[in-house]
């Protein structure tokens, strides 16, 4: 977690093994808290959402004033 709120999730896969340098990896998801203080962070596997799709939520939050990802079609 950083000091901004955001929690940066990291492939660990991606670092070289046998390099003697300090990799440089970019986060592959990030999270805002949004100001919230996080005091438990659970894992599970799967595919972490693009940063395009927390985008598209965003603006639908935007539009719609709430989240809209549990909403019946």
């Amino acid at each position: 977690m950083s000091s901004d709120g955001k929690m940066h999730v990291y492939d660990l896969a991606r670092v070289p093994e046998d390099s003697a340098e300090v990799a440089q990896i970019e986060p592959c998801g990030e999270y805002d808290s949004k100001g919230t203080r996080l005091t438990c962070i659970t894992l599970a596997e799967g595919d972490a959402p693009s940063k395009e799709a927390d985008k598209e939520q965003e603006e639908e939050e935007e539009i719609y004033g709430h989240d809209t990802s549990d909403d019946e079609e």
